[in-house]
């Protein structure tokens, strides 16, 4: 149809995807909230984005650890997070995770949480 077309005289009719995969392993936003008081959230105190670095400086909670918090994250769609988190991640010493982009591209970073 014609649609076809004027898509050919736009992109000039290559059999590759039209549209490059996404190279964006960063990350959009990210907390930290401890599993027994998840309403109350805390964004990174700095975060070096060229070493990958994440710092968190969260007061501590009665009877709550680093062992058992939540990680609140968003990247960008088509990007996924390895190791996943799902539950709650013990943060107790410094954890390593990796954003990849759609086209594979990595990203490593390092969450660090003190008091």
């Amino acid at each position: 149809g014609i649609m076809m077309v004027a898509s050919c005289m736009l992109f000039g009719c290559q059999k590759e995807q039209v549209f490059p995969q996404s190279a964006n392993n960063t990350i959009l936003s990210i907390s930290l909230a401890y599993a027994k008081d998840p309403l109350k959230i805390y964004p990174p105190i700095a975060n070096d984005l060229v070493k990958g670095e994440l710092q968190f400086k969260i007061p501590p909670l009665q009877n709550a650890s680093f062992s058992l918090m939540r990680v609140n994250i968003v990247v960008p769609t088509s990007a996924i997070i390895i190791p996943a988190f799902r539950g709650n991640t013990d943060l107790s010493k410094p954890y390593r995770f990796s954003v990849i982009a759609e086209n594979g591209d990595k990203k490593d970073y390092l969450i660090v949480v003190y008091n």
